[in-house]
C-alpha cells in the first residue's frame, strides 16, 4: 500500500513554477573527512616518474583545502570539517581518546582555509611536518567508537545541515582483526548513522604490494540495507589520482528534485525519486544590503498588495484571481429610454476565483504522481519531440516496500522489448498536467564501477500548441569546388574524442569565482595570468592544421557567383519587430534600477539581442540583463 500523502516529498507554492535544481543550492550540506592514521597514509608516495611525490595523507588534506575553495564560492552555506583518529595526540572536547579534531566542522570560511593552507606550505618545506603532527599510535581506535564519535561531530556542529556525509579514508582492511564482537557493534554504529541520514563514502586506498580485501571487514559494515547497489563499498583505489577523482564525483550531492507515487493501474503504486542531470550553471544571488552607520545589515525583500484607490495594504488571503472578457455591457443612453428597465441579461467582463480554484484549473484535481498510459516502439518517438531537459528517475524503497524490485522487473522488460512508456505526470501540486515519454536506461559499468545508472529519463512531450514549423525558404547553394574545399577544411578540423563537458568550464563563472576567492582570501588576482579559458580558439593550432585548406576555401567563395551576389537591401521604414526594445530604455531603466518594471518579452527581447540565456523566471532575467549591463557599459 502506498503511504499517506503526507509522507511524500510533494512541493507546494502559491506561484506556478518551472522545476528549478537552482533552488536547491541552498541547502546546506556538511562534509566530515575522517582519517585513518597508519605508516603507509604518512609515508611519501612514488610517483610515476619515479620521483618521490607527497604522501596521501598530504594529498587529501590539499583535497580538502581545493573542496573548501570551491564551496566558498559556489555553496558558501555548506560545512566542512576534519578528523583523524589512531594519532597518538588526543585533540577535541568530543572525540574519544587517539581521535584529533583538526577542524570543527563549520560553515566553509577563509580562516580554516588559510591555516590548512599553511599546514601544507609547511610540508613542503618540512617533510616530517605530517608525520610529526599526526603520528599513528599503537593503541588502535575501534570501529564502533569511529562512527559514533563521526555521528556526535555532526550533530553537534551542524544539526540543521540537510545532508551530512562522511568521507572516510583508510588503506587498513582489517581494523578489527577479526574480532566478531567489535564488528558487530561497529556495525550497529553505521546503522544509525543511515537511520540518522548520514551517507558515508568510503575511500579505500591500496598500499604498494599489500591488496585491499574488503570482504574481511567494509563489505559487511559499511553495506546500506536500503540501498540496492553497493557499488561505493566496492570501491578500492590503487592510485590518489583515481580516488581524487571519485572524491570529485561524489562532492556534489545528490538532491532530489521530488518525490512521488507512480501508477502502473488500480491498487499498484511504487515510490520514485528524481535528480536533474544536467541544469544550468548560474552564478550565485547576490543579497541587497544597507548601509546603517557602523554596519551593513542586509534588507529583505517583501511583497505587499495595496489597493489603488484606498491605498492601503490587502491581506494575502483576501486576494483572488480575476481574468478579463472584453469591456462587458455597453453603457446606457438617453436614447435608450426605458428599454433599460427591461430584465436584460447581464454581461460579466471579470471573472474571479480563488487559489484553490486556478490550482484545480491547472491540476484537475489529480494529486502529484507519474501514470503510465500505455507502451509504444521505441523508435516511434521523434528525437526534437521535446520541450525541455529530461529528469531522470530511480525508486525509492524507502516510500514503498517493494519498489526496487517491481522498478527493476520493469525496466529489464521494457529494455528487453526495446519499449518506451507514455506517461502522465504531475510533479507539484501547483504545477500544470503534462504528458513524458518514460525511456528506459540500462546500466553501464566502467572499471567495475557503476558509470550510468539503471533508470528512466521523463522527456515531457509537446502539446500541439507548442509545435512551431519552421519557416520554408530557399537555402543557399553552392558549386562542387566550393563544398569539396569546405569538406576539406572540415576534415582537417575534426576533434577525434568529440566534446566532452567534463573538460571545459564556463569561463563566464571561471572568471566570476577567480575574482571572489581572491577577494575572500586577500589575494591578487591578475585574470591575464591567472585565468586560462579552455574553451577560447587555439588559432595557431588551427592554421597549423587547416590553414593551407582555409586559403583554398577563400578562393574558392571569391570564384563562386552565387557568393559574389549583394544581398537585398531592407526597405526603409519597414515595421519595426514586435516585442524589440530599444537599447536607451533598458539602460534607462538600469540606471535608475527599476529594470523590474520592464515586461518578461522586454527583458528576453533584450537578451536575445545581446546573444544571452533567455530562459527562466523573471527575476534570472532581470539578474541577468543587470549584470549585462554592468559589465558592458553605454
Amino acid at each position: 500500500m502506498p503511504p499517506f500523502e503526507s509522507e511524500w516529498r510533494i512541493q507546494d507554492e502559491d506561484d506556478e513554477v518551472e522545476l528549478d535544481e537552482q533552488s536547491y543550492s541552498t541547502q546546506k550540506d556538511a562534509i566530515l573527512f575522517c582519517i585513518e592514521i597508519t605508516p603507509g597514509v604518512l609515508e611519501p608516495r612514488v610517483l610515476e616518474s619515479g620521483e618521490q611525490g607527497p604522501s596521501a595523507l598530504e594529498t587529501i588534506f590539499q583535497a580538502a583545502a581545493d573542496l573548501q575553495k570551491r564551496k566558498i564560492v559556489h555553496g558558501p552555506g555548506d560545512a566542512v570539517g576534519i578528523m583523524l583518529y589512531n594519532t597518538s595526540e588526543t585533540k577535541g572536547e568530543i572525540v574519544k581518546p587517539h581521535m584529533y579534531l583538526y577542524q570543527h566542522i563549520s560553515q566553509v570560511n577563509a580562516p580554516d582555509i588559510q591555516k590548512l593552507l599553511h599546514l601544507l606550505n609547511e610540508a613542503d618545506e618540512n617533510p616530517d611536518c605530517f608525520p610529526t603532527l599526526f603520528s599513528p599510535t599503537d593503541q588502535p581506535v575501534t570501529m564502533a567508537n569511529v562512527f559514533l564519535t563521526c555521528s556526535h561531530v555532526l550533530r553537534d556542529g551542524v544539526p540543521k545541515a540537510a545532508s551530512k556525509r562522511i568521507f572516510f579514508f583508510t588503506d587498513n582492511d582489517d581494523p578489527e582483526l577479526g574480532d566478531e564482537t567489535k564488528t558487530k557493534a561497529a556495525r550497529k554504529n553505521v546503522e544509525d548513522l543511515y537511520d540518522l541520514g548520514i551517507n558515508i563514502h568510503p575511500f579505500f586506498m591500496v598500499q604498494p604490494g599489500q591488496p585491499f580485501d574488503i570482504h574481511k571487514f567494509y563489505l559487511n559494515v559499511l553495506s546500506n540495507p536500503k540501498e540496492e547497489m553497493t557499488d561505493t563499498v566496492l570501491n578500492v583505489h590503487k592510485s590518489m589520482q583515481k580516488l581524487l577523482d571519485n572524491m570529485r564525483m561524489n562532492e556534489a550531492i545528490k538532491r532530489t528534485l521530488f518525490n512521488i507515487p507512480m501508477q502502473f493501474g488500480e491498487g499498484l503504486t511504487i515510490g520514485v525519486k528524481a535528480y536533474g542531470l544536467v541544469t544550468e550553471q548560474r552564478k550565485g544571488s547576490y543579497r541587497y544590503f544597507s548601509n546603517m552607520g557602523k554596519s551593513m545589515e542586509e534588507a529583505f525583500p517583501k511583497t505587499v498588495y495595496v489597493d489603488e484607490e484606498q491605498e492601503r495594504e490587502v491581506p494575502k488571503e483576501s486576494i483572488v484571481f480575476g481574468y478579463q472578457f472584453g469591456t462587458g455591457a455597453p453603457e446606457a443612453t438617453e436614447e435608450d429610454g426605458d428599454a433599460m428597465q427591461v430584465d436584460a441579461p447581464v454581461v460579466k467582463d471579470k471573472v474571479f476565483y480563488t487559489l484553490e480554484e486556478m490550482k484545480a484549473f491547472r491540476s484537475f484535481g489529480i494529486q502529484p504522481s507519474i501514470k503510465i498510459l500505455g507502451f509504444k516502439d521505441i523508435e516511434t518517438i521523434p528525437f526534437d519531440a521535446n520541450v525541455k531537459h529530461s529528469i531522470f528517475i530511480h525508486p525509492n524503497e524507502a516510500a514503498v516496500t517493494g519498489s526496487n524490485r517491481t522498478f527493476k522487473a520493469l525496466l529489464d522488460s521494457m529494455l528487453k522489448k526495446q519499449k518506451y512508456a507514455l506517461t502522465r505526470c504531475l510533479f507539484r501540486k501547483n504545477s500544470s498536467l503534462i504528458f513524458c515519454a518514460m525511456i528506459p536506461q540500462a546500466e553501464v559499468l566502467e572499471d567495475g564501477i557503476v558509470d550510468e545508472p539503471a533508470g528512466f529519463h521523463l522527456i515531457p512531450l509537446p502539446f500541439a500548441d507548442d509545435i512551431r514549423q519552421p519557416t520554408i525558404e530557399r537555402s543557399a547553394h553552392c558549386s562542387p569546388e566550393l563544398r569539396k574545399a569546405a569538406v576539406a577544411v572540415i576534415e582537417r578540423m575534426k576533434y577525434g574524442p568529440g566534446y566532452i563537458p567534463y573538460q571545459y568550464h564556463n569561463p563566464g563563472l571561471e572568471l566570476h569565482y577567480g575574482f571572489l576567492q581572491a577577494e575572500a582570501f586577500g589575494e591578487e588576482y591578475n585574470p591575464e595570468e591567472d585565468f586560462n579559458d579552455t574553451t577560447a580558439p587555439r588559432f595557431q593550432a588551427i592554421h597549423k592544421r587547416a590553414g593551407e585548406q582555409m586559403g583554398a576555401w577563400h578562393e574558392a567563395l571569391n570564384e563562386d557567383p552565387e557568393a559574389a551576389e549583394m544581398a537585398v537591401e531592407p526597405k526603409a521604414g519597414t515595421k519595426r519587430k514586435t516585442g524589440a526594445v530599444d537599447e536607451l530604455v533598458v539602460r534607462a531603466h538600469f540606471d535608475d534600477d527599476i529594470l523590474n518594471k520592464l515586461t518578461v518579452e522586454q527583458l528576453k527581447t533584450y537578451l536575445k539581442a545581446h546573444s544571452q540565456p533567455y530562459s527562466g523566471r523573471k527575476n534570472d532575467l532581470i539578474e541577468r540583463v543587470h549584470d549585462w549591463c554592468a559589465t558592458h557599459p553605454a
